[in-house]
């Protein structure tokens, strides 16, 4: 199964739009994950034109938003267990996998945002993915998005929005 993994999105209070590019290279996702700072109703309309969306709420996001969708969520993918959370929940663990990972037992897979950094690495913890920001990058290559093939094994490709034609 392929999956679009997107988070921080920022729209449209910090970008004016979602790219193009988004929906070229989810154009053959079964699912799309967004892992929180979405902002707006309208990113959720427009993923969901291109597959079906899951969503967690993050730090940015209004109270309502993070009623309807929640910070933390466990979905099943392909026999998979997948925790989504945003990442910026507790002051216990010092980092933001560590806080992600704590809600979550005995994940297959545990995906996060807020960093606005593109990660995809087994941790002490688990594996862990990280698409990066699509809308506020602080990675110097850019804007990113991840593909997610979750098959015989987990596997994922961070992709930068600026090495998409």
């Amino acid at each position: 199964m392929l999956v679009g993994v997107i988070s921080d999105t920022h729209f449209p209070d910090k970008v004016a739009k979602l790219s193009e590019k988004i929906e070229k290279i989810f154009s053959d996702v079964d699912l799309i994950i967004h892992a929180g700072d979405i902002h707006s109703d309208e990113v959720l309309k427009e993923l969901s034109a291109i597959a079906p969306v899951v969503a967690v709420a993050g730090n940015g996001d209004s109270a309502k938003m993070a009623y309807e969708l929640g910070q933390n969520r466990v979905v099943y993918i392909n026999g998979y267990k997948v925790g989504i959370a945003h990442g910026h929940h507790g002051d216990v663990c010092e980092s933001g996998i560590a806080r992600s990972f704590a809600w979550f037992e005995e994940a297959d897979l545990v995906i996060g945002g807020h960093t606005h950094l593109p990660s995809f690495e087994n941790t002490v913890n688990g594996i862990y993915l990280n698409p990066g920001s699509c809308g506020v990058p602080k990675d110097p290559r850019g804007s990113s998005v991840a593909l997610l093939t979750l098959d015989q094994d987990i596997d994922a490709k961070i992709i930068f929005l600026d090495e998409v034609f």
